[in-house]
C-alpha cells in the first residue's frame, strides 16, 4: 500500500516528503478503496447484490463511474474542434496547431488539465523564454526543454517577448474555455 500510495502522490504531484501525517492518511485511502473494490468483485462474481460499505465510494456504481480526467491533449483537441472555431481560417488552424503542440510538449499531452499549477505554467513560460525564433524549423524533432538548453549554450537570442505573450495567450484561452476560473497555487 505504501507503494500505491507513492506512486498515486507521485501522479498527482504531491509532495510526501516529511508529511508521515498525509502519507497515513494516503495509505488509509488506498486501503479503503482496495478493500471495497476486492469485496465488489466477490459480490459481483458470487452474483450477490453489490454492497458499498465505504462511504467514500457510495456514489461509484457502474452506472456513476469516477470522472475521467481529461488530458491536455484531450482538451486541446477539444478546443480546437469546437464549432465555435470550425470557421477559423487554415492560417488561424495552423498558428492553433503549432501553438498548442509546444503547450502539449512543454506541459505534457498525457497530462491531466486538473493537476497542471501555476508553477508547471511558470516552468513552461521560462523555457518558452529561452527559445529561439524559429527553433522548431533549427531542430526538428527536439524537445522544447532541449532546445532551450541548446539555445543557451549557444548564445542564441530567443524570440521576442510578445511572441512568447501570443503563446501564453493561447493557453489561457484553452483553460478559460474549459471553465478555468484563474490562476491557483499548487
Amino acid at each position: 500500500m505504501q507503494q500505491v500510495s507513492n506512486n498515486l502522490a507521485t501522479e498527482a504531484r504531491l509532495s510526501l516528503d516529511n508529511t508521515p501525517l498525509l502519507l497515513s492518511y494516503m495509505r488509509e485511502a488506498v486501503k479503503a478503496a482496495m478493500d471495497e473494490h476486492a469485496t465488489r468483485d466477490v459480490e459481483r462474481l458470487s452474483l450477490q447484490q453489490v454492497v458499498k460499505r465505504h462511504p467514500l465510494f457510495a456514489d461509484i456504481t457502474p452506472a456513476n463511474p469516477p470522472p475521467k480526467t481529461l488530458t491536455l491533449g484531450e482538451a486541446i483537441a477539444a478546443y480546437k474542434s469546437a464549432p465555435e472555431r470550425a470557421d477559423r481560417s487554415a492560417k488561424t488552424k495552423g498558428a492553433y496547431d503549432f501553438r498548442f503542440a509546444l503547450w502539449a510538449d512543454l506541459l505534457g499531452s498525457d497530462t491531466p488539465v486538473s493537476s497542471i499549477t501555476r508553477n508547471d505554467v511558470k516552468a513552461a513560460r521560462d523555457t518558452l523564454l529561452c527559445i529561439p525564433a524559429n527553433a522548431v524549423k533549427r531542430w526538428p524533432n527536439q524537445p522544447l526543454a532541449k532546445i532551450a538548453e541548446m539555445a543557451k549554450r549557444q548564445k542564441i537570442a530567443p524570440m521576442h517577448v510578445k511572441s512568447v505573450q501570443l503563446y501564453l495567450d493561447s493557453l489561457v484561452s484553452l483553460l478559460k474555455w474549459l471553465g478555468w476560473d484563474g490562476p491557483h497555487n499548487p
